[in-house]
């Protein structure tokens, strides 16, 4: 206490302080006093793009890559959409090794291509000189547009060319634009 000063002002500016606090604290939302907005209605509802489970398997004898989503002997990697609010024309993929370069795939043709359910490519990338990076967007098959929703129901496949890549760590990338514009990560079993 401060000598010769009345207890009625030393109380005065102790609760003074303490209001002081108290407003600081509601107004920062830590100490919610009346119902309110939470702060995650501003983010992004969760994850607006999910793909996973990689498989790695070798293209089946039959087909090509445009009627099978790869090239006969060439390894690949199926991903299954897990979660996805974007369209076709809102998503573009990448291969990146560990040190950031681009996956150069070795083989006939590689790229990337969206499988429905029934294992039909209804959008596919070819992977110019085998840079798996897309440059550009898709070429669609009839009744996929940029405009189609990437749903559940599709699976991406990495035609990965002729070389092994298990076990190399390397990243697949999904760029995405639109509302929520961002980068998807997942390493490549």
């Amino acid at each position: 206490m401060v000598e010769g000063a009345p207890k009625s002002l030393v109380a005065l500016a102790v609760g003074g302080v303490l209001a002081m606090l108290l407003l600081a604290y509601v107004l920062v939302g830590v100490i919610p006093l009346m119902p309110h907005e939470p702060v995650a209605s501003v983010m992004p509802p969760g994850p607006i793009f999910s793909a996973g489970n990689a498989v790695e398997s070798v293209c089946p004898a039959s087909g090509s890559f445009s009627t099978t989503g790869c090239t006969p002997g060439e390894f690949i990697y199926a991903l299954l959409v897990e979660v996805s609010t974007v369209t076709f024309g809102e998503v573009l993929f990448q291969v990146e090794t560990q040190n950031g370069a681009i996956y150069d795939a070795v083989g006939d043709e590689s790229g990337f291509s969206i499988m429905d359910s029934g294992g039909a490519p209804v959008a596919q990338f070819t992977a110019p000189d085998g840079q798996m990076s897309m440059t550009s967007g898709w070429t669609y098959s009839v009744g996929t547009n940029a405009s189609t929703p990437l749903t559940t129901i599709y699976t991406i496949v990495l035609d990965m060319g002729s070389v092994d890549p298990q076990g190399h760590d390397y990243q697949f990338i999904a760029s995405l634009s639109g509302k929520f514009p961002g980068s998807a990560f997942l390493t490549l079993p």
